[in-house]
């Protein structure tokens, strides 16, 4: 019997990462010895996907890999965490995508991204899941991807009545085609600021950054703000989650984590600030962990998790 359970679109990016730990970040013409290399699946549109999946969403994605040992590392990773990879497409004489990150021991980073395959993913490869989409009750995007082809994809998805998320990451102008066609936003303040066209270490009050942002059409933005918690920001309200007290270790995933659970919780039927709250919780569970994989919780886990934390 076909399932008919409610389920996630993810437009998908794949990104084998590596990670090295580090006191500093190196200057230019600088060599900088660090420690605690590792190398992980990752990718956003992939973590979010598997952090969906784990948090007990139904989820769909299409993702483009290379034919390569990453793209069958991909294959192996969806299989397990039990996501579909019929739209798992390996291209042929193109790479799969790589990120190389700098932790320093305060739990942030750095990240340099080479997107390989994923910038293939175009408009062709869109319409030829357009069913899927159809089929699907959300849908989510990052920008790993082609922006075109998440501009597309979004037009469906509010031509047929899709719940449409996106985290905007990596930071780029959104064109207004795209804007019209987003529920939900998810940028942390630095995206919020690039979006915007500011510079990203521009000082601007939270509540003037909330108001700049409702302005561009966007009916809800949830500003992720890592130990501080997320704003929800709508024309209604804006509302401050707070994060629960955590000891740091890697960044990395934490907003993957956060976009991954949020939307199961919404296919769940949590209302956004319920959502909210369970995804700054999980994000706050992943940063305690290196890499990302081991990070991204089931909904076990998260139980647990939340019977032992405190908040500020």
């Amino acid at each position: 019997m076909k399932d008919e359970t409610p389920s996630v679109f993810v437009l998908g990016s794949f990104v084998m990462g590596f990670t090295i730990k580090t006191k500093c970040l190196p200057t230019i013409g600088e060599t900088v010895i660090g420690s605690n290399f590792n190398l992980g699946i990752g990718g956003k549109g992939f973590n979010q996907a598997i952090a969906a999946k784990r948090a007990g969403a139904n989820v769909n994605i299409l993702v483009c890999t290379g034919n390569d040992e990453f793209g069958e590392i991909a294959k192996k990773t969806l299989l397990n965490e039990g996501i579909s990879i019929d739209n798992l497409i390996a291209l042929e004489n193109e790479s799969s995508g790589c990120g190389f990150v700098t932790l320093l021991t305060s739990g942030e980073n750095t990240i340099l991204i080479d997107p390989g395959a994923n910038l293939k993913l175009d408009v062709a490869k869109v319409e030829a899941v357009k069913d899927a989409i159809i089929k699907s009750k959300i849908l989510m995007a990052q920008l790993e991807i082609p922006i075109n082809s998440v501009t597309y994809a979004f037009e469906i998805a509010k031509k047929n009545n899709l719940l449409t998320i996106l985290n905007p990451a990596p930071a780029q102008k959104l064109p207004l085609a795209l804007l019209k066609n987003i529920d939900i936003l998810t940028p942390n303040e630095t995206e919020a600021k690039i979006i915007l066209g500011l510079d990203p270490d521009a000082d601007i009050a939270i509540d003037l950054l909330a108001e700049k942002l409702l302005n561009t059409g966007v009916k809800t933005i949830i500003l992720t703000r890592g130990k501080h918690g997320a704003l929800i920001i709508s024309n209604n309200d804006n509302k401050t989650i707070a994060a629960p007290k955590i000891d740091a270790v890697d960044s990395t995933g934490a907003g993957d984590c956060f976009n991954g659970n949020l939307v199961a919780a919404l296919l769940q039927g949590k209302t956004v600030e319920e959502a909210v709250n369970i995804a700054v919780l999980a994000g706050a569970y992943c940063a305690q962990y290196l890499g990302v994989f081991d990070g991204l919780p089931s909904q076990k886990q998260l139980i647990e998790f939340k019977e032992t934390v405190q908040y500020t």
